[in-house]
């Protein structure tokens, strides 16, 4: 247990996210269209292997660097997505911001639309149960900073598309 924690921590370290402006900054999508993975990808394949739920819960809630907490709370997402979404609602008020890049652009966005966002867009992708997608409708709309959650927009606006 020990070794496997130290080795995923020696792999935040090398992963360390990059950084624009003040904002450390995640690739959204895994591979440059579909074909050359990008290096923090590369690594977390490393630490979904030898983590288990506990250990990317704790890196979602808890790492230090938003961008490690958003890729922990992706991989989670696909092993165990009720934890996940457990996760996206606690922390819902977070205003953290990361600079999410998808392809060649990237605007600052809280962490916390990120994740509301990955998990409403690909309800069917992780097996998100209706429960859990109505608690994170719930939790948006009650949030103290959900006109910084894009998904907000979707929720109040019929024009909006996800």
């Amino acid at each position: 247990q020990t070794l496997v924690q130290n080795y995923i921590d020696s792999i935040c370290k090398v992963c360390a996210p990059k950084k624009m402006g003040v904002f450390e900054w995640v690739y959204l999508d895994s591979a440059y269209m579909n074909t050359i993975k990008y290096s923090q990808w590369i690594f977390a394949d490393t630490i979904n292997k030898y983590s288990s739920n506990q250990e990317l819960h704790d890196l979602a809630s808890d790492h230090k660097s938003p961008v490690i907490r958003y890729v922990a709370f992706s991989l989670l997402l696909k092993r165990a997505p009720h934890e996940a979404i457990q996760i996206a609602i606690d922390d819902i008020e977070n205003n953290d911001t990361i600079v999410a890049v998808h392809l060649d652009e990237g605007l600052p966005e809280s962490l916390s639309s990120i994740r509301v966002n990955l998990v409403q867009r690909n309800r069917a992708k992780y097996n998100v149960s209706i429960e859990d997608s109505i608690r994170i409708d719930k939790a948006v709309l009650s949030a103290k900073n959900r006109k910084a959650i894009w998904y907000y927009y979707v929720l109040t606006d019929p024009q909006m598309d996800i």
